[in-house]
């Protein structure tokens, strides 16, 4: 339960940063906020990905892991969308 809470958790902090990035919002402390509560989250997640390893279920571990990693690619883009909204400012500001 508490694995499906933390995703749920995960997946609030994405809204919230999209939502944020839509109103051309890329940076501040509630980003950096949002990114470390994520990064919490993940450790987290590798925690019981660890506690599904030592209990001998590989799947499990595997399977958290495919997860992990393909939020992190959308965290990724997301990244990259912070950052074209950036560049955008900066070249709108020299205008």
């Amino acid at each position: 339960m508490l694995e499906a809470v933390i995703w749920l958790l995960i997946l609030m902090s994405i809204e919230i940063m999209v939502r944020l990035q839509d109103r051309n919002v890329a940076g501040g402390r509630s980003i950096r906020t949002l990114e470390l509560v994520k990064v919490f989250l993940y450790v987290l997640l590798w925690g019981f990905a660890a506690y599904w390893i030592y209990r001998g279920h590989y799947m499990f571990a595997w399977d958290e892991f495919v997860w992990i990693a393909g939020f992190v690619v959308i965290g990724m883009n997301m990244a990259e969308w912070r950052e074209e909204i950036n560049q955008n400012e900066t070249e709108a500001n020299q205008s």
